[in-house]
C-alpha cells in the first residue's frame, strides 16, 4: 500500500471529525480535543508535531502525535548511579540529557499510533520513520522513541528493526482488572493478610483526620494542584519528567468534559492531596497524585488508591490503569504490573547500537511481579 505522509505544527491544521475517525474507543488522548488541550498550554516545553500518512484516495490511514522533549538519558537510574548524576549535575545540569522526539502522549500512557481498519502496521512504518527523521534532522534531534506498547501490540515488530529501532523495556504499568459490584465485594475477594494491609492504611488516614470526595469542576484550584504535583513529582525516586503546569489543571478539566474527575483528600476544609482521574471508555485512568507535603505517611495515598477502586466499582470499568511506579502500595490493592515497551533509534549508526546498549544497562526496570492478592474464585 502507498502512503503519503504529511507533517502538521498544529493539530487545528487537521480536521477534527477526520483525526478522530481512526483513533478508536478508549484511547482519549489520542482524540482531537485532547491533543488541542495539551498543545494549547496544557504542558511545559513539549512543542508537538503531527504525522498523517493517508492513502492514494486521501483518507486517512495512521496518525500519531510527537513530541520534541528534553529528557536525562537515565531517567529510571536508581542506586549508586543516581547518586552519581545529581552529584554532577550540581556542576553541569544538562549532564545525560539530551532532546529527543518522542512518539507518545506526555501524560498518558498507551500506544499512541492510530491505524484504519484494514490498514497494515508494516505499511505505515517506512513513510513515518522517514517523516520522523526529516523532523528531527531539522530540529538537530539524533534519538527518536516510539513507546508504550503492551505485549499485545509487538505482533510485528521486524519491519520497526529493519529501520534501525531496537526494542527496550519500559517501566511496567499498574492495572487492576474489576470483577467486583462492590468495594464490600472487592475487599471480601481479597486474602486476609492482603486485606488488612488495606484497611490498616484505611484506618491511618481516619486517624489522620482524612476524608475525600469527588469534584466535576476545579480550573479554580490550578495553581494549589501544580503545587501539589510538584511536592511529589520532586520526591519521586522511580521516574520524574514531564512538567504539569497550572494551565495543565485550569484546563483539563474543560477539555475531557465530565469524564475528568478530581478527587480530593481533606482534612476538615483543607485539601492535603489530590488524584486526578479520567473516564475513558471502559478504562478508568489515574493519572497524576499531588499532595502538600511530599513523603508524609498519614494515610493520604491508601485513601486515594481506595476511593479511585470504589469509584470505578461503581461506574462499571473494565479496568483501571494506575501508571507507573509506587508499585508496592498498587499491587497491595490488587493491580498487576504490566510490561511496557519501546522502541528507540539514534541517528548516527556508530553510535547506536552502544547507546542503546548504555541505556538498558544505565536505566533497569524493576522485575514485574505479581501478588497473590485475591482468593481464588469459588465454583458455581
Amino acid at each position: 500500500m502507498k502512503l503519503e505522509g504529511t507533517i502538521h505544527k498544529s493539530i487545528h491544521a487537521v480536521d477534527a471529525a477526520e483525526w478522530d475517525e481512526i483513533v478508536g474507543k478508549g484511547r482519549v488522548f489520542q482524540t482531537h480535543a485532547a491533543l488541542a488541550f495539551l498543545e494549547e498550554g496544557g504542558l511545559a516545553d513539549c512543542p508537538p508535531k503531527y504525522f498523517i500518512l493517508r492513502t492514494e484516495d486521501g483518507q486517512i490511514a495512521a496518525h500519531v502525535a510527537a513530541y520534541m522533549i528534553e529528557t536525562s538519558l537515565v531517567i529510571f537510574s536508581q542506586g549508586i548511579m543516581k547518586a552519581v548524576v545529581d552529584k554532577i549535575r550540581i556542576v553541569l545540569p544538562k549532564f545525560l540529557f539530551a532532546r529527543i522526539l518522542e512518539c507518545s502522549c506526555p501524560v498518558s500512557l498507551g500506544n499512541p499510533l492510530s491505524l484504519r481498519k484494514g490498514v497494515d502496521f508494516a505499511d505505515v512504518v517506512k513513510p513515518l520513520c522517514e517523516a520522523l527523521d526529516q523532523v528531527a534532522a531539522e530540529a538537530k534531534i539524533r534519538l527518536i522513541v516510539l513507546r508504550d506498547f503492551l505485549e499485545g501490540d509487538l505482533r510485528d515488530v521486524s519491519s520497526l528493526n529493519q529501520q534501525g529501532f531496537s526494542q527496550i523495556q519500559n517501566l511496567p504499568t499498574t492495572e487492576l482488572q474489576v470483577r467486583w459490584k462492590s468495594f464490600d465485594e472487592y475487599l471480601a475477594s481479597m486474602r486476609s493478610r492482603h486485606r488488612y494491609k488495606v484497611r490498616r492504611g484505611l484506618r491511618l488516614a481516619k486517624r489522620s483526620g482524612l476524608t475525600s470526595r469527588f469534584l466535576d469542576a476545579f480550573s479554580e484550584m490550578s495553581e494549589q494542584l501544580a503545587r501539589q504535583w510538584k511536592n511529589v513529582n520532586e520526591h519521586a525516586k522511580e521516574y520524574s519528567r514531564e512538567m504539569l503546569t497550572p494551565d495543565f489543571y485550569r484546563g483539563v478539566g474543560p477539555a475531557l468534559g465530565s469524564n475528568c474527575r478530581l478527587l480530593e483528600v481533606l482534612k476538615g476544609e483543607q485539601l492535603m492531596a489530590h488524584a486526578l482521574i479520567v473516564l475513558d471508555g471502559a478504562t478508568l485512568r489515574w493519572l497524576f497524585f499531588g499532595r502538600e507535603e511530599g513523603g508524609s505517611r498519614d494515610g493520604a495515598f491508601f485513601l486515594a488508591i481506595a476511593q479511585i477502586i470504589e469509584f470505578g466499582i461503581a461506574k462499571g470499568v473494565a479496568q483501571i490503569e494506575m501508571g507507573l511506579t509506587t508499585y508496592s502500595s498498587k499491587t497491595d490493592f490488587g493491580a498487576r504490573m504490566v510490561p511496557l515497551w519501546m522502541f528507540i533509534r539514534v541517528r548516527a549508526v556508530l553510535i547506536g547500537r552502544l547507546l542503546t546498549a548504555l541505556l538498558r544497562l544505565f536505566n533497569p526496570v524493576p522485575d514485574v511481579r505479581q501478588r497473590d492478592v485475591f482468593n481464588p474464585p469459588k465454583a458455581s
